[in-house]
């Protein structure tokens, strides 16, 4: 019921769901709320792991930044942890409100009544009808979302016009002001590129907006702080052909992450390795066996098949990749690595690792 239904823990707390259990089976004891988290969830985990066959598979766990959720992954000493993008993107952008609370208010205030008075949405509606712009209706916003309050923001300054005339006739709320309208443009402006992940300056702000980009600015650097020391990030970026050695700030950490593509592929290198020289052991130990005069070479031969492999021609392969041009941003960085399998078998293996992480835990 939690998991299919969507419940919470706490469910197991509640009392009359625990006066109905006992009702349908008064043997039955109910697990407590740190039992079903701590136990029961993770036993669940694991078997569907078991049964799907993922269990070597899974080695990065993307989610939002809670703290239950942040503790519960990190008790799976295996599991890489990565915060979502868009929740941490989400906490950033909500900081900024802070500073331009009051219009946030009104507007949101606005866009309440609205929707409760359907007398006072069929004016604003009738408004925009004589006024000539497409017929648009308010959007709230949501707190969990941070681009709903530029969708809120934007809608009012595309109704602009029809909104003013509507509450003016009303007379009982608040209507906005040109000031209020500036706060939101700016405020628009600059979201509509952080929307798309992209960085956009601005010139003669308000005080309001500039002290928004600030604090976010602030908030931003705590979120993704030592983000250039997370390897997995560092890896796939490196193994990106759209970034490589360009999507690093810090030289240091460029030269980390090339050093651990090295080491990873030769790795993988030896692995393949290892098992290709399982047969070349027993066939060692069975000539020994055989002939016992040429015992001599047998600790040799052994020590050889185990000594740590750097290919050069992988790693010069690596290196050639690096100097490459960039692929297009818009490109997909996935389908070059199929198109070059045949050519770093290596690299497309740990490209595939890496690469496959999403950024973000939202659907």
């Amino acid at each position: 019921m939690i998991a299919k239904e969507f419940q919470p823990f706490n469910l197991v707390e509640n009392i009359e769901f625990r006066k109905f259990v006992k009702m349908l089976n008064p043997s039955y004891s109910i697990p407590s709320r740190k039992t079903v988290s701590k136990s029961i969830i993770p036993q669940l985990l694991e078997k569907t792991k078991q049964k799907w066959e993922i269990s070597e598979k899974i080695e990065i766990a993307v989610t939002d930044n809670a703290a239950n959720i942040t503790s519960a992954i990190n008790l799976n000493k295996k599991l890489c942890h990565i915060p979502c993008l868009a929740h941490t993107i989400n906490l950033i952008a909500q900081s900024g409100l802070v500073d331009i609370k009051n219009v946030h208010k009104k507007v949101k205030s606005i866009v309440e009544f609205f929707k409760r008075s359907t007398k006072s949405y069929v004016k604003l509606k009738q408004a925009q009808t004589q006024m000539g712009p497409p017929l648009l209706k308010l959007i709230q916003d949501v707190a969990t979302r941070w681009n709903s309050t530029y969708d809120m923001f934007q809608r009012c300054i595309d109704i602009k016009e029809p909104l003013i005339s509507t509450l003016a006739n009303i007379g009982n709320v608040e209507n906005l002001s040109p000031d209020d309208f500036d706060i939101m443009e700016h405020y628009c402006s600059i979201f509509k590129p952080f929307k798309e992940m992209t960085k956009k300056e601005e010139a003669n702000l308000p005080s309001a907006i500039y002290y928004m980009l600030i604090t976010m600015e602030n908030k931003a650097e705590k979120k993704f702080e030592g983000i250039e020391e997370q390897p997995v990030l560092t890896e796939a970026t490196i193994l990106d052909p759209r970034f490589k050695k360009r999507g690093f700030s810090k030289t240091t950490s460029y030269q980390r992450a090339y050093q651990k593509i090295i080491q990873s592929i030769s790795t993988i290198i030896q692995s393949k390795k290892n098992n290709v020289s399982e047969d070349e052991v027993n066939d060692i130990q069975e000539n020994t066996n055989e002939n016992e005069q040429f015992d001599i070479w047998k600790d040799f031969d052994l020590q050889q098949l185990q000594l740590p492999l750097q290919d050069p021609k992988q790693l010069l392969n690596w290196t050639n990749i690096l100097n490459e041009p960039l692929l297009d941003r818009k490109s997909d960085p996935l389908m070059w690595w199929k198109e070059m399998k045949r050519i770093y078998p290596n690299l497309f293996q740990l490209a595939l690792l890496r690469l496959c992480v999403p950024s973000t835990s939202v659907p």
